[in-house]
């Protein structure tokens, strides 16, 4: 009797805490450049580029990790 994700057929279901990852590295991504463009046009002064460069700089740092502990994965499965 086959279980989990043998019924299914996936050969690596994706875990819950890997997609809320992409997800947040993705929205960190989007808002912090929608924020970045948006202070360069207003020209309001450096108030709004300092959280929007964090917000890349965050973004960049999870989807850094997510690709590390993919490549890290596929090196143990081999």
């Amino acid at each position: 009797m086959k279980r989990g994700d043998e019924e299914t057929g996936q050969r690596n279901p994706q875990r819950f805490g890997r997609a809320a990852l992409r997800t947040l590295a993705g929205l960190c991504l989007g808002f912090g450049m929608y924020e970045m463009i948006h202070g360069l046009k207003s020209e309001e002064g450096t108030l709004l580029p300092v959280p929007a460069s964090i917000m890349l700089c965050g973004g960049i740092l999870l989807l850094r990790h997510d690709l590390r502990t993919r490549k890290t994965e596929e090196k143990e499965n081999r």
